[in-house]
Order: structure tokens, then sequence, then C-alpha cells
């Protein structure tokens, strides 16, 4: 099925220039499928309120590689503002510091802080766990280096779309299981893949061939993350809503978009973190589609709006006394 017809005109529009494409092949290889996504990627052009950007790298001590990251921070003398470590979506297999760098420049913008993106490994050539274990190194990186570009370690949030979405998910849970609770003070995590076992809840009965994130592109992503080292896919670290206990977690905002097969399981996942104790903040965007209220590009207004919502729940989870 198709949700076409429940978007908001702006994503009509677009849904539209999408059917005049080739249909997703799973034939498709990772290098052709991530030459495909960058070419429709917007190009940066830097917000009028941060600087320009710097890069760096840290090392993975789990996975023996480097992680490149790329910093953005907010102009003005402001004093220690939040931080934000950021993981971009893609499926696990595409995506890097140059295709989603005009999301990382939007968050520090919209939010005022220092945003941390982080180019982690990606599938097939880097199966789970690398992703996992890479962004983890890059987290505790950015607690130990925030000051030197302006932020507060004691303010920082991990945010992320779609497979973005997932890891600031397992970073939540890695922190409370390496006995590091205060490590974050707020996630954010936007579509996010929070179930690869059971692709069976309504929303993927709904739209499983949806031009957007049809369920053949969903089991590609996975086939190439996990399936074909055999990795269990009701691990936590893979599937955060098979996670024992969700108390402790930090305080979460969870945005899902009305045309998206990953709509349900992140629902699920919001309530059983309701349902554990923990202040959590669910909001679906009608109209949308996967990952579309953070498209400037394609949704305007709304789109900005999305940001705004954002930075608001980062600030009021991050705030001191002297805000």
């Amino acid at each position: 099925m198709s949700g076409a017809h429940l978007l908001l005109p702006e994503g009509q529009r677009y849904y539209d220039s999408l059917r005049e494409q080739p249909r997703f092949d799973p034939s498709i290889t990772p290098a052709e499928w991530r030459k495909g996504r960058l070419s429709q990627m917007p190009k940066l052009v830097l917000p009028e309120h941060v600087r320009e950007p710097v890069d760096a790298t840290v090392p993975a001590e789990e996975t023996g590689t480097e992680v490149p990251l790329r910093i953005y921070a907010p102009k003005g003398d402001n004093p220690a503002v939040p931080v934000l470590v950021y993981f971009h979506g893609g499926g696990f297999v595409g995506g890097n510091l140059n295709s989603h760098a005009q999301i990382a420049a939007n968050y520090c913008e919209y939010a005022q802080a220092v945003v941390i993106a982080v180019d982690y490994p990606l599938a097939p050539k880097h199966p789970f766990p690398a992703a996992v274990e890479a962004s983890w190194s890059a987290l505790r990186w950015a607690a130990a280096n925030a000051e030197r570009y302006g932020g507060d370690p004691e303010r920082l949030a991990v945010v992320g779309e779609s497979a973005g979405g997932n890891l600031t998910l397992v970073m939540g849970l890695l922190a409370k299981q390496r006995e590091q609770p205060h490590l974050i003070q707020a996630l954010v995590s936007l579509c996010p893949v929070v179930d690869a076992a059971d692709m069976t809840r309504q929303s993927y009965k709904d739209f499983c061939d949806d031009e957007f994130e049809p369920k053949a592109q969903i089991e590609w992503f996975m086939e190439h993350y996990h399936r074909s080292i055999g990795a269990d896919p009701k691990n936590p670290h893979i599937s955060p809503i098979y996670a024992g206990d969700l108390r402790g977690l930090p305080p979460t905002f969870i945005i899902t978009a009305e045309v998206d097969v990953l709509r349900d399981e992140a629902k699920d996942f919001a309530d059983k973190q309701e349902r554990a104790g923990v202040h959590v903040q669910y909001k679906m965007c009608k109209g949308h589609f996967h990952n579309s209220m953070i498209k400037p590009e394609i949704y305007g207004q709304a789109a900005e709006d999305t940001f705004k919502e954002i930075a608001a729940f980062i600030h009021a989870q991050t705030s001191t006394q002297t805000d």
C-alpha cells in the first residue's frame, strides 16, 4: 500500500517526483545506493549563527578504527551551551559527515548548541556492532572534549534519525549498562528502527510498498547490518525494544511520521518507556513521511518548527540555574 493520500501538499509534490524514479531494487550494491542517496541530500548552507565547522577524529578502541567527527558551534560568546551528539540516518549502510551536514548545522542553529556529528562505520564492511561501539567511543569523546568548543559536558544530549535514531536509543541503554547513567541528559530519536525482529505491525502493512521507505529496503538494510553475520535481531543493541529494563533511561523525545513503516514500533517503544517510568515525549507528525519533519527543503516552516520543538526539549532537559 501507499500513503501518498495522507501527505501534506509539499510531501505530495515530492512523492510525485519519486514516482518518476525506479523503484527500490534489492540487488543494488551499497556503493550504488550511497551514490544515489548522496545525490538527494541538500548541500550545506551554513546558517547565520553557526561558525565554520571543524573536524576531529576519535579512536574507536573496540573496533581498532578512527571515527571522523565534525563539530558545529554557535557564534557569539555564550557561556557553556548544551552539547548534541548527532548520529545520521542511512540504514547503517549510507550517510556521512557531508550528506547530513545541513541537518547537523540546523541543530546547531536552532538549539544554539555545540553539535558533534559522528561518521560511524558503515555496513556491510563494518557490520554490527561496529557502529554501536564506534558511536559509544564518540559519545565518550564528546563528554571529555566538549568544553574545548564551548559546550557543557553536563548538558549533553544525543539526537539522530532512522538508523541514527536507533543508535541514539542504544547509547541510552549503554550508558546505563556501562554504569555511566549521568553521561546523557536527553535523547531525541526520530523515525527510529527499534524492532528488527518483527515487521508485522500495522504501519508495515499499510506502507510496505511505499516509495519513501519500503519494507524491501528495510530488509536490505538489516541484511547488511546484522543478518549477514547471524546476529540475533532481538539483541537490544540492534532492537532496543527488547531491552528488559528501561528504568533509568534519560528523558526521551520520540518523533515519528504518519506515513512510515517504522511508525508503530517507535510508538510501542515510547509506550514501554512510559510504563518503565521514563520521562518520554512522543509526537507523530501527520502528513509526513520518513524523516521529512527535519527537511525544510521539502516542508519549509513545518520542518523549522520541528527543529525548534527539539531545541526546546533539549534545553528543558539540560537547563541549569544560570539559564
